[in-house]
This record gives C-alpha cells, structure tokens and sequence, in this order.
C-alpha cells in the first residue's frame, strides 16, 4: 500500500498513457480526490478528433455529471434541431424510409431510474469537454507530442520513458502507470500480453467529409436523421451520421468486402454517391480503412501498471459500447488507486479492478458480437427498391424485421445499468442474487455488486447527495447505529457519509433499511442492520484485509 511520504519522490502518484476518454477521464476522477498526474500524449494539442464515437450513454452521462462534465458536453453538441435524434433506415437517401427509431439511443425526459440520459453527439464534442474539463483542473499536466517509449516498476513505483517533441529522451515517475494508450497499446505489448477473442471480425471504413449539399438532400428526401442506415439491393452497409450541423458528416460502413480499398476516398465517395442515389459536391477531411475486433486482454494489471479503455479491450462499435466502456474502466479504477495512494486502500482493490471489468466486458462482448450480425446486407430483399405494391410490401414486412432485431440494441438500458459485480473480492454478498438484466432491458437491483437504484428527490437526482468516497444510505429513516461506521470510517481515512432519504420507492428498490453505496455507486453491502464488527466490513470493501 502507498502511503504519503512515498508520494513526495514521485514526479506525479499517477503516470497515463494516452489523453483519450479513458486517460482523461482517469485524471479528471482523481484529481476530484485531490490527487496529481500526469498524461503523456502522442498527438499535438490541435490534432483532430477521429470521426468514430457518436454516443455518451446513460451510465457514461452519469459520470459526466460526478465529473462536472454533462451539462458542459449539452452545450458542446454541434447538432442543431434540424438534425432529428431519430435513427432511420433507408433504402437510399433520396429512396424510401424503412424503419425510423424515434429518439434513437435517447430519451425525451429524464427516467426515474437514472440521474441522466444517453447524449448524441460527435466524438469531437466528447474530448472537447473532457479536455476543457482536464484543463481547469490544476491537478493534471498534459504532455502533448510525448510519445511513450518504455517503462520499468519496482515495490517502490513506476519510471516511464518518452521522447518530446524535439526527440529528447525524458523520464516522469510515479506510483502507479495506466496505459490508456489504445488498440494498438505500447504499455500492453511491453507487459507482453496479448489479447485473445475474434480479431479481425469485420473490415470496414471511417471517413469524415463536409457537404452542405448533402444536408440539404437529405432534409428534403428521406430525412436529416442523427444515424441513418442504408440497405439497399447493393447490399450496403453504409451509416451517415451528422458531425456539425454546418455539413461534416461521417460515413461509415462494414462489413465491406476485403477486396475494397477503404483508404481510397474516390472509391467510399462512389459508394456514398451510391447509397444517398444521386452525386454532390464533397470536401474529404480524413479518413480511411479499419477492422473491427473483438478482443480482450486475460489481465488488466501487473504490478502497478494497469490497461484502460482500448488497451484493454476492443468492442464491435454495433451496440454503441466503445468508448462508454472505457468510460466504465476509468470510473472503477480512478477511485481505486486514490484509495491506494491516500493509504485506505488495499492491494485487493487494486486487484479487483481486473476482475470486475473483465466480467462486465466478456458480458458486453458477446452481445456486441451479436449485433454485428444485423447490419445492412442482412436486410437485403429483392425488389425491396421497387416503386410498386409489391416493393411497399417488402419494405412494410421488412420495417418490422429491422424494429424487431435492432431494438435491443439503440436502447440497450440493461447493458449501460444493469451489470452487476458478482463475486467481487470487494463486495459483501447477501446471499441475494441480482436479477440477470438482458442487453435491452434494465432490471434495477440493490443486491450487492450491482449500481444502486435511482430516484429523483424532486429536481435532485439520489446520486447528488452521495459522497465522493461511501456513502451509508439509511432508507427512511435515520439510524443512531451509523455513527458507529462514520468513526470506523475517519479511523480509516476512508472518505465517508451517512445520507439518510425518505422516498416512497426507496423501501422496495433497496429491500433493505441500509446500504453501503462505493465513489462509482455501486452497493457493496446492504442489511437492516449494520454487522457487529463494523472494521471488519470496511476491511473488506476497500480491499485491506486488514
């Protein structure tokens, strides 16, 4: 365990790899904790966003919210009203509507089960907050043009090796090192671990271009949607979807053949003049060729270097969990390694880590994996294009095809809410198994390991007034016994709060008078009374043994 005169030898307690989502929003969780980093960064600080990620799901938004970061993305979204939040499938852009999913992945209003809801939006608009977010905290020195070259560890800490802008060999230490660094992660190929699952699933492509002519084309055939699909009798798996509302667009496809080149932009532009069904002036930003994996690493950790985000794991993006599930990553870990610096957290914290995320991903996987088999190609019927009875039929019968498989997918509540920590070394079992949520469907639970179940307090969202480190909820009623906790807690140094709520559904959601809630809000105790040996139970949760 570190402890605090070990952190005055260290350039930074943290050193990470990467400043994308993941390695952003690992910094910004601790330096909430009063604890520094620092971010080594291979791209210049004016580099351009990849046209990739398109969704901040609903757990991702609620931890923008602990992070100061969900209003700011809101106001950060470059798609106007014009631009409806619906996704649409079309034969072609200038052809017929086959199905149309009202709101997409959003909802309308806030829902009493979650303090936010799912964002659509660019992945531009995504880092721009959380680098706006990074740079007003002072916590955190970004690096840019640092380029990662090695690292070594001991009992002690973490020395890391980078090269600068000018090609000057520099070192930064710390206590702990996370590589954030993405699919093709450095920080991972020198722990010499390599990742096993499907690589290689689908081979597609990613563009960015600008066209203000194709919004207007699309604003006046089939629709200006946030996503639109194509199927057509071309067999496309082509997806546009709006990045600006001043005509950026993306175009994205795959499965597509290995035979075709999708680093030509003059062969995607002909496949995009394709789907849309007529031709129009384009500006190429960038762009080329990707394959999707699905893939993940057996371990997260050796010693004190951890993998986050892409370095750990890469996703089908079918299901919308790339990015979110880096997102998830950076909120178990963060507060797991302050805990460890601050000295209130044990090596089997640390150790969790791991075994937590693996379980949730291996979950995610598998369903990502399915949803990459209804792509466009998959709907493809004959005479589906045809302007007769016969094609309206086709396309009617087909509608219901698409609404029936793809459903579960855009919104996919009980894979963002409803994964449960079971068998976690950190939680306190109560003999309760959670019930299992499916991919579509979220079935709240306040079993142990599972996120603590949500309700507004008026305009408070219940998340509002948990503590950045536990938080004991007394449901209903306010219990003399929880001073006991409390004390054991500031003993411990542990970060900690007793809330006491009164809610009508509370009793019935928690199913228990007490809960013992994490920094990430999931529960990892709950019982009507709290045990004799309260030190006992705060030795198990934050992984002490002790």
């Amino acid at each position: 365990m570190a402890n605090q005169t070990t952190t005055q030898s260290v350039d930074a307690p943290v050193i990470i790899a990467g400043a994308g989502p993941a390695g952003m929003c690992i910094a910004i969780d601790l330096a909430q904790r009063g604890i520094a980093s620092v971010i080594l960064e291979s791209r210049k600080k004016d580099a351009r966003f990849a046209a990739r990620t398109n969704l901040t799901n609903t757990r991702s938004m609620e931890h923008f919210r602990r992070w100061g970061m969900a209003d700011a993305l809101r106001a950060n979204i470059p798609l106007g009203p014009e631009i409806s939040r619906d996704i649409r499938f079309v034969t072609r852009g200038n052809g017929h509507v086959l199905a149309n999913f009202p709101g997409g992945v959003q909802f309308a209003d806030r829902a009493p089960f979650a303090s936010e809801v799912s964002l659509w939006g660019p992945q531009a608009a995504i880092e721009r907050t959380i680098r706006e977010r990074v740079a007003a905290l002072p916590l955190i020195d970004v690096r840019f043009e640092a380029n990662f070259t090695e690292f070594s560890q001991s009992d002690e800490g973490v020395t890391v090796s980078y090269t600068d802008a000018q090609g000057e060999t520099k070192q930064v230490r710390g206590l702990y090192f996370v590589g954030a660094d993405g699919s093709r992660s450095q920080v991972r190929k020198q722990l010499g671990i390599k990742m096993a699952g499907i690589a290689n699933l689908v081979y597609g492509f990613s563009w960015l271009f600008y066209s203000p002519q194709l919004k207007k084309i699309m604003e006046d055939n089939t629709g200006l949607a946030a996503m639109t699909w194509f199927t057509n009798e071309d067999r496309s798996s082509g997806i546009l979807a709006p990045q600006h509302s001043d005509g950026h667009f993306q175009y994205f496809s795959a499965p597509v053949n290995e035979e075709f080149d999708g680093n030509n932009w003059e062969a995607v532009r002909a496949k995009l003049f394709a789907d849309i069904g007529m031709e129009f002036e384009t500006e190429v930003v960038s762009g080329g060729e990707l394959w999707i994996h699905s893939l993940c690493a057996p371990r997260f950790k050796e010693g004190r270097v951890f993998l986050a985000g892409d370095a750990a794991h890469l996703v089908s993006p079918f299901g919308g969990f790339g990015m979110n599930a880096s997102i998830g990553d950076s909120a178990d870990l963060s507060w797991k390694l302050a805990a460890a610096i601050q000295g209130w957290g044990g090596q089997k914290l640390l150790d969790s880590y791991c075994s937590e995320r693996r379980s949730i991903f291996a979950w995610i996987q598998e369903l990502c994996e399915e949803s990459t088999k209804h792509v466009g190609p998959s709907y493809v019927r004959e005479g589906m294009e045809e302007n007769s009875p016969r094609g309206e039929a086709i396309r009617n019968e087909l509608g219901q095809s698409i609404i029936g498989a793809k459903s579960r997918e855009f919104v996919s509540l009980g894979a963002q809410l409803g994964y449960v920590y079971r068998n976690s070394p950190i939680i306190v079992e109560d003999g309760q198994v959670a019930p299992q949520s499916t991919f579509g469907d979220y079935v709240s639970s306040a079993a142990p390991g599972a996120r603590a179940p949500h309700v507004w307090l008026g305009d408070e969202s219940l998340y509002d007034r948990f503590s950045e480190g536990f938080t004991l909820l007394c449901v209903n009623h306010n219990d003399a016994a929880a001073e006991a906790l409390e004390q054991a807690a500031q003993r411990r140094g542990i970060p900690f709060k007793v809330v006491s709520v009164e809610h009508a559904d509370l009793p019935a959601l928690y199913e228990a008078r007490l809960a013992l809630i994490r920094p990430d809000h999931h529960v990892v105790w709950r019982g009507n009374a709290l045990p004799q040996n309260v030190d006992a139970l705060l030795a198990t949760v934050t992984g002490s043994g002790v």
